[in-house]
């Protein structure tokens, strides 16, 4: 999920329509910010990582991607541009704080006779890959309007599903709320639908089939998981 919080505040012209769609956007950048606040803070409570690896790596590599604007350029005004840039590298430092606790607690969620050498190599290929798949999809989708506007829409809410489905994978495989928490569930949960509603509200182009069943779809798994964390609660902790 990707609203661009500073940069929303910078937009110059300003109606009902957009005030609407600013604070619903905002809302859910703040959602997001203290989801993985949260995340952080359930690893280190519980000794183990809360954010399943792929969608760590993923959401990893998207921030630093777009923080770093590795990608080609926007036509949104520079205001704008730099406004994103801050949001993006917030989310990039908090990015950073999931790993730390990937790292230190990644063996209570390892597979059953998986090698310690191998979990530095594991990230770094799955970073590569991560990068050169957001990489192909920009080239893939830099055409569609609205792209040019906000740069990796598109893969933005690609990584949202991932995310969405790996976390229901997780509560699954733990079937416990080990690394997890209500709290999590509701703010992630939350937080997507307000960035749905955003761009929804910003633009006819995110009206079709296509964007409309990624938000729906997202929205569906992401309350599957809040529904699985809170029959989950006071299970024993098993990593």
């Amino acid at each position: 999920m990707q609203i661009h919080f500073f940069s929303l505040l910078a937009q110059s012209k300003v109606d009902l329509n957009n005030l609407a769609a600013t604070l619903v956007g905002c809302g859910a950048t703040l959602l997001w910010y203290l989801a993985y606040l949260l995340i952080i803070r359930r690893a280190r409570i519980d000794k183990t990582y809360a954010m399943p690896f792929a969608a760590m790596c993923v959401d990893t590599t998207w921030e630093f991607i777009y923080t770093f604007r590795i990608h080609p350029p926007s036509t949104m005004g520079r205001l704008q541009v730099d406004g994103a840039i801050v949001a993006d590298f917030i989310w990039f430092m908090l990015d950073v704080g999931i790993v730390i606790t990937w790292l230190a607690y990644w063996r209570a969620g390892s597979p059953p006779g998986l090698s310690p050498k191998w979990h530095l190599p594991a990230l770094a290929a799955a970073l590569a890959v991560s990068a050169a798949v957001i990489f192909g999809m920009q080239g893939e989708f830099e055409h569609l309007p609205g792209e040019h506007d906000l740069p990796g829409g598109v893969s933005s809410f690609l990584r949202s599903l991932v995310m969405s489905a790996t976390y229901v994978a997780m509560a699954v495989r733990r079937n416990s709320t080990a690394g997890q928490s209500l709290a999590i569930a509701l703010t992630m949960l939350v937080g997507g639908a307000m960035g749905s509603a955003y761009m929804v509200m910003s633009s006819p182009h995110f009206r079709n089939p296509f964007w409309i069943t990624l938000f729906v779809v997202i929205f569906l798994l992401a309350s599957l998981y809040t529904v699985l964390v809170a029959r989950l609660r006071g299970a024993p902790q098993t990593a």
